[in-house]
């Protein structure tokens, strides 16, 4: 992660932490060469506003940032019979 993601994601932080703190993306993810911020969503889970604004505000500042929808193969109640 270079120093100007670093340094906008800081920023927000330091001047609106009581707002911001919150809806920042789950994961980060990494290789050798490239980084990204991912927000998991499960069935039936949307994001929120504070999520969206985090997600806006980190293309905004070309952060790379994905939603990743996860989808169930098989209910727990067939797990329980």
């Amino acid at each position: 992660m270079g120093r100007l993601a670093i340094a906008a994601i800081c920023e927000r932080l330091a001047h609106k932490f009581r707002y911001a703190r919150a809806g920042f993306p789950d994961l980060v993810v990494w290789n050798e060469k490239e980084f990204k911020f991912v927000e998991v969503k499960g069935p039936g889970d949307s994001l929120s506003a504070k999520q969206s604004c985090w997600i806006d505000f980190l293309l905004h500042n070309q952060i790379p940032v994905e939603v990743c929808y996860v989808k169930c193969k098989f209910s727990f109640l067939y797990w329980f019979y």
